[in-house]
């Protein structure tokens, strides 16, 4: 079947219906000889697959200029390929139409699309096609203010670029990342990730590249303070767009400029930049989260200069400006923005209007980014269903084996019989028979074993696939170990997994002179376990950035309220038990550097300090994190600090090991003296001999739980 050419001719009729500005779309009707060479090729009917080609051709050509007549191409490239059954070509069409959705700021649908076709280029191993959409997953669930969620995506480009040995890709993920630490108000690994990039663009001469990291690097230290030499990189990255000779890369600048010359107090030129940036975004309408900034930043000027009214004006508009494009990270700013220009004019209840909006968005913000990631990790129902199915098999393929043997058994003792009672001919045509039935069966048992066998391997391919993938997102949320030494130099983590992914992990966050850290166990282990540990990681980080300077116990306590919000988990009226019983055992830290104290909570979890050759245990409250008792509140001991001090965070799953003679667990009073016996070792030297006594203890035993040891010596004078 071919498609007729009046089909195709409406296709570039559909270019001239949509909102875009005359301006652009009558310049770019006016590229006559790139549309006339496309009516050359449609003007007869021809094969499908040369269709399509053109088709993409339109699509990639429009992408840019016309994001919504390339999205309409795109979806009629998607409905030829599906019925051609062109798998790739139908995930290059979805890739399209992401890309299109993506330039008209329609970020849902952009992620989706971008998710939907990622599977295929992973089992490709397209590593450039892959590394495109990891940057485009993180760019989009940045932009929706899903933080957590884009670093791993960022992260993933990173590692596809690395392995690709593509510097500007390497360049932008940092670039990225050092966005994400921003938002965060992370400057010091903002400011390092930045470097990173700019070093990069530095050394291959990537000018694009070197002006957006002065400008990332401008924004940053603005935000320290140093307006100088924000003021300094500003104007290289102004300088270095100018050459461009391209007004809208002009934008970001000004932008920039007009945002430190208000942090300056040189309002009028603040507006003038502000303005001039707001003019640039208003001609492209595929920048509109861009527009509602720069009319922030100009709102922001209003304020500070006292003029309060038209302050709001502008957050006003640019608030429904990110509502029409659904930008939940700039609808919180405006919220923030609100709720403080209506504080300073006492108008209380305007002000406790937007301090609600905000708050109730930024808990929903955690919440989609927990809902990205259960339906990123989707496999904790699908792969127990598929572990019962490939025993029932398993179990069936045995019972057929051992038919076939009492079968056999029964034949033998025929044949006997039969030799006894029957003349040599009846015994040679009941032999005859009994081996063909007998060969008969076999060959049909045989079969049904490969067949079985089939299913199963089949299953087991795609448990351990899936498995692997879902190690791979949890490890993108693990604190890196070289992180760890930049703040312990004497430390070590033991970390052994029962299962490929783990419901076990460590956490470690610095915020100004102190250092957070923590080990935690998750309900379950495998999948279940890694699901709620991702979960737990993410609100570890939320409390921190809604409590900066909270200590362990109100962090544990937002936690704990946060997690079963997001498992819905409640308590049964008729029962008075809880529904859902997932939750976090931890042993959470503070280290303050300026007055050399440490400061403790846990839940259901202890933590063992030695010093001078003793060992004392202190232990958090018995109830985990996502089961919040009426008035309880999670204590915080703090402790003093000495130089020589060894910390120790932990799981049970040392302690519950079984082995040894009588197969019982280790338990904790052994694992006590194991650590005082060496506790005077490096701690690398430690994590040896604790997996060599574990070895050891294990045996042939089977791996009882997750594991992990976090040990730690303080230097501090």
């Amino acid at each position: 079947m071919m498609f007729r050419r009046f089909q195709v001719i409406s296709l570039l009729l559909l270019t001239t219906g949509t909102s875009y500005s005359l301006t652009e779309r009558e310049l770019w009707l006016k590229d006559s000889t790139r549309i006339a060479s496309f009516r050359i090729e449609i003007r007869k009917e021809m094969p499908d697959s040369q269709l399509l080609t053109v088709l993409f051709q339109l699509t990639e050509s429009e992408k840019y200029r016309v994001p919504d007549s390339s999205e309409a191409h795109a979806k009629l490239a998607l409905k030829l390929a599906n019925r051609l059954g062109d798998t790739a070509n139908i995930n290059r069409a979805i890739y399209l139409i992401g890309f299109a959705h993506f330039k008209q700021s329609e970020l849902v649908e952009a992620r989706d699309h971008y998710l939907q076709c990622l599977p295929y280029y992973e089992q490709l191993g397209d590593h450039k096609r892959m590394k495109s959409i990891y940057y485009a997953i993180g760019r989009t669930s940045y932009d929706r203010g899903s933080y957590s969620f884009a670093l791993q995506y960022f992260l993933l480009s990173l590692k596809a670029s690395e392995e690709m040995g593509d510097s500007i890709g390497i360049a932008d993920s940092y670039h990225s990342i050092a966005k994400i630490y921003s938002s965060q108000n992370d400057s010091k690994q903002c400011i390092a990730y930045n470097n990173k990039a700019l070093g990069i663009r530095e050394a291959i001469g990537y000018k694009p590249g070197i002006a957006a990291s002065s400008l990332n690097l401008g924004i940053v230290l603005m935000e320290l303070g140093k307006l100088d030499d924000a003021l300094m990189y500003a104007n290289q990255a102004f300088a270095l767009r100018m050459e461009t000779n391209d007004e809208k890369n002009m934008a970001e600048p000004y932008g920039l400029l007009g945002d430190i010359y208000n942090k300056k107090g040189e309002y009028p030129n603040a507006i003038i930049y502000h303005n001039k940036a707001i003019k640039i975004w208003e001609k492209h309408p595929d920048s509109k989260d861009d527009l509602a900034e720069n009319i922030i930043g100009l709102g922001n000027v209003y304020v500070d200069k006292l003029s309060h009214d038209a302050g709001i004006a502008q957050y006003q508009k640019a608030l429904k400006i990110s509502e029409d494009i659904g930008n939940k990270n700039w609808i919180k700013i405006c919220y923030e923005a609100l709720y403080r220009v209506h504080k300073k004019q006492e108008a209380h209840a305007s002000a406790l209007k937007y301090a609600k909006l905000h708050s109730e968005l930024s808990a929903s913000l955690v919440n989609e980014d927990n809902r990205i990631m259960l339906e990123e990790m989707e496999l904790q129902n699908t792969i127990a269903l598929e572990e019962k199915e490939i025993t029932l098999l398993k179990k069936d393929a045995a019972l057929n084996e051992l038919r076939v043997k009492k079968e056999e058994d029964r034949i033998q003792k025929g044949k006997a019989i039969v030799n006894i009672l029957l003349t040599i001919l009846l015994l040679t045509f009941a032999g005859g028979y009994l081996v063909f039935n007998n060969y008969r069966l076999k060959n049909r048992t045989n079969l049904l074993l490969t067949a079985k066998n089939k299913v199963i391997e089949k299953h087991r391919k795609n448990i351990l696939d899936s498995i692997r993938y879902a190690h791979r997102i949890q490890n993108a949320f693990f604190v890196a170990v070289p992180e760890i030494k930049k703040h312990f130099s004497d430390s070590f983590v033991l970390f052994k997994p029962k299962d490929i992914v783990s419901g076990d992990f460590y956490w470690l966050r610095e915020k100004d002179d102190k250092v957070y850290f923590a080990a935690a166990d998750c309900t379950g282990h495998g999948v279940r376990g890694a699901l709620v540990s991702i979960i737990c990681q993410d609100l570890l980080n939320h409390a921190l950035d809604h409590h900066p300077n909270g200590d362990p116990g109100t962090l544990l306590a937002w936690t704990s309220q946060q997690l079963m919000d997001s498992l819905q988990q409640r308590v049964d009226p008729e029962t008075g038990e809880f529904g859902v019983k997932d939750g976090m055992d931890i042993a959470l830290c503070c280290m303050d550097r300026k007055s050399q104290t440490l400061s403790f909570s846990g839940a259901h979890a202890r933590l063992y300090m030695i010093r001078d050759g003793k060992l004392t245990e202190t232990r958090g409250n018995n109830n985990y994190i996502g089961r919040v008792v009426a008035g309880e509140i999670y204590r915080t001991h703090t402790l003093p600090l000495q130089k020589g001090d060894r910390l120790y965070l932990f799981s049970d799953g040392y302690a519950d090991q079984k082995g040894g003679p009588n197969n019982k667990k280790f338990y904790y009073p052994p694992f006590q003296k194991q650590l005082l016996d060496i506790h005077q070792k490096p701690m690398e030297e430690q994590k040896e001999a604790l997996e060599n006594t574990l070895t050891a203890w294990q045996g042939a035993n089977s791996q009882v739980d997750d594991i992990l040891v976090f040990g730690l010596q303080i230097k501090m004078g």
